[in-house]
């Protein structure tokens, strides 16, 4: 971000977290703003998102893989985040016949035939009735239909936990409330 690559620093720890943050204040020189930062997204690790936010990511909220820099001209931010968050895999085993699935995490491709390319079926949602679906959505249960068992791996940024309305369809109703307790 700065000319002389001064502030180019690589972070090699090996934890747990799904996001880092990193947090840049600066001050403008004599001529003030705007201000433009530039970085280079083909040294950006393959997966994972990267964002360039302000505190609360509403005036500046920048996809860092779409572009290579960016022009601050509000003169009341003095900091901004960098927000790399690190894509995961999560393993999702079925039985042969129908089963009841979800999908765990943001993937780019969420069609069926991409998450689940040996489905034997289209994906089912209920609402008052079965509901043909070709992309699925988080959050929702799909009846999906295989020949045979198997696991699919899922790879993708992990969701916000987020409250999930359930309707009343007598006994599944209780089995989905006994499973998300």
């Amino acid at each position: 971000m700065l000319s002389n690559n001064d502030g180019v620093k690589t972070d090699f720890r090996n934890d747990t977290a799904l996001s880092k943050t990193w947090k840049m204040n600066f001050q403008p020189s004599a001529s003030g703003y705007p201000i433009t930062f530039t970085w280079n997204n083909a040294n950006f690790p393959a997966d994972g998102s990267f964002y360039l936010k302000d505190i609360t990511g509403v005036i500046v909220n920048v996809n860092m893989r779409n572009q290579n820099s960016y022009t601050l001209t509000n003169s009341a931010i003095g900091s901004l985040n960098i927000v790399y968050t690190y894509n995961t895999s999560r393993n999702i085993s079925v039985l042969s016949g129908w089963n009841i699935i979800s999908v765990p995490l943001n993937v780019p491709d969420m069609s069926v035939a991409g998450i689940f390319p040996g489905a034997a079926s289209p994906a089912y949602s209920y609402n008052n009735g079965y509901i043909n679906s070709t992309t699925l959505t988080n959050g929702k249960g799909y009846w999906l239909k295989f020949n045979s068992a198997g696991n699919y791996s899922v790879t993708g940024l992990p969701l916000i936990p987020e409250n999930i309305n359930v309707t009343a369809y007598g006994i599944l109703s209780v089995l989905l409330t006994k499973t998300f307790r």
